[in-house]
């Protein structure tokens, strides 16, 4: 490999940490280590913290614990702390009591091998005013960097990259929106995924792509100084197609188009290990005694009651077409049901319906989760009715949004209404409670409103099982 293109999206007000702990252990895991269950440290603990502002307390001893794996969001009123918390647990900022310790070890100023697995990219331009344009590069290269001979010259390739020769003695007050934003690109942190994998530093060369347009002129001088490129981006190969087109000549390019890295789905260190033609890490072996068992619908789930019974109707025709919807749903593709025929993104079961009823397909059916028909399902039901497209759909309402916590849909409790609001005719919306006792009901209901020339609605309604358990143990509680 001669050389690696990286690009980063911006994320507006995030605090990304990365890495894993080893195996080493510093004093706030072995604190812990009583804990049932703890397997590893946490990748970020923070106890006891306070912070003042002469007589402002911005913190009052905050606490936090984040695990491994786990996406962690801090919110909270504009004067709250939250950025106080993140600058103190960088150790950006001074704090007057407490501990703070990252993957398993205490945090400090200096320990700049924990910072190269944190990049931080705030939501405004994150920039010191008392610092020249060359300092504040500095001290966010200091962050990774702890060579200064390495961090001026890397310092000098990123004042280049963005163009700010003429205002490396400039403080942030001095400089137009324009170059602010420069500045700031300069002082990104980017290529975590390629980074953990040369904790040492990258043998080649490396070109972060953090504007848009590309800086073409940049692109073409490492074309023409390395035998082929890695290009690595999460999302769509946008940069891909783009280098490739703005190159004068052919050369060896790498990345999501050509295999090297997976087309769909986010990178992971290992997926850009592999792309770097380094060894795979060492891994425990699959068991053989253990036999993997693929996600199914929880028993007692009133989806499966649904499933079960359309299932024996679709049989009844030679040609049925069952469009499912994102959501639990989702699984009776899977046996014992294999009940739907496909499964495309939220909001397509209706329109893929609708399509199929208007291209002659009969009978035309659409199952579609509560939740999910009030965010995306609402908009292709109007458009049914509007052309009078001859499909059933199929409104799976467990009275809550079952995947995603628990909580309450836009839709509880009025479907019906909101169907009706739409144009369905109100006869031709059924509601069932999906039990293995109505079975026969629900069936002669969908063979109704299947053998019915237009749209309709059936509804079966039975609050998801895992809900239920929570709503009678905290009754219990009471």
């Amino acid at each position: 490999m001669d050389g690696e293109l990286t690009n980063d999206s911006a994320r507006t007000g995030a605090l990304r940490i990365d890495g894993t702990q080893d195996g080493a252990q510093g004093d706030c895991a072995r604190d812990d280590s009583a804990r049932a269950g703890a397997m590893s440290a946490p990748i970020v603990e923070v106890r006891n913290l306070v912070k003042r502002y002469g007589d402002v307390v911005a913190l009052d001893h905050f606490d936090l614990r984040i695990e491994p794996g786990e996406i962690f969001g801090l919110l909270g009123p504009n004067g709250s702390g939250k950025t106080t918390a993140i600058n103190c647990i960088l150790q950006l900022l001074t704090f007057d009591k407490g501990d703070i310790c990252l993957f398993g070890e205490p945090m400090t100023p200096t320990r700049y091998d924990l910072k190269r697995k944190i990049g931080v990219v705030p939501q405004n331009v994150a920039l010191f005013e008392e610092l020249t344009v060359r300092e504040n590069i500095d001290f966010f290269c200091a962050l990774y960097v702890d060579d200064r001979r390495e961090r001026a010259r890397l310092v000098d390739e990123a004042i280049a990259f963005v163009g700010l020769e003429d205002y490396v003695k400039f403080r942030p007050r001095k400089l137009s929106g324009g170059l602010l934003r420069r500045l700031n690109i300069a002082c990104g942190i980017a290529h975590n995924y390629l980074a953990e994998n040369y904790p040492g530093g990258c043998p080649h060369p490396v070109l972060k792509i953090s504007q848009y347009p590309l800086p073409a002129s940049l692109v073409r001088r490492m074309a023409s100084e390395c035998g082929s490129l890695l290009i690595i981006e999460e999302g769509q190969p946008v940069v891909e197609q783009a280098v490739r087109g703005i190159l004068p000549a052919p050369l060896d390019i790498r990345g999501r188009m050509t295999g090297q890295l997976p087309r769909t789905g986010e990178l992971a260190p290992d997926s850009v290990r592999a792309a770097v033609g380094l060894a795979p890490h060492a891994t425990h072996a699959a068991s053989q005694i253990v036999v993997p068992r693929p996600p199914a619908l929880c028993q007692g789930c009133g989806h499966r009651d649904v499933y079960t019974a359309l299932k024996e109707i679709a049989d009844e025709y030679e040609n049925a077409k069952v469009f499912s919807d994102i959501g639990c749903y989702t699984l009776g593709w899977l046996a014992p049901f294999h009940a739907i025929d496909t499964c495309v993104d939220m909001g397509a079961s209706i329109t893929m319906a609708k399509g199929a009823a208007d291209a002659g397909v009969y009978p035309s059916i659409a199952v579609i989760g509560d939740s999910t028909f009030t965010h995306s399902g609402m908009t292709g039901l109007l458009d049914a009715v509007n052309e009078r497209s001859n499909i059933t759909v199929i409104i799976s309402d467990n009275l809550t949004t079952g995947m995603t916590g628990g909580q309450d849909s836009a839709g509880t409790g009025r479907l019906e209404q909101i169907c009706a609001g739409i144009g369905v005719d109100p006869a031709h919306i059924r509601v069932v409670v999906p039990l293995p006792k109505n079975r026969e009901e629900m069936k002669a209901m969908l063979r109704e409103e299947i053998a019915y020339d237009g749209v309709s609605v059936v509804i079966p309604r039975r609050e998801c099982i895992q809900t239920a358990k929570r709503h009678n143990a905290a009754k219990q509680k009471q």
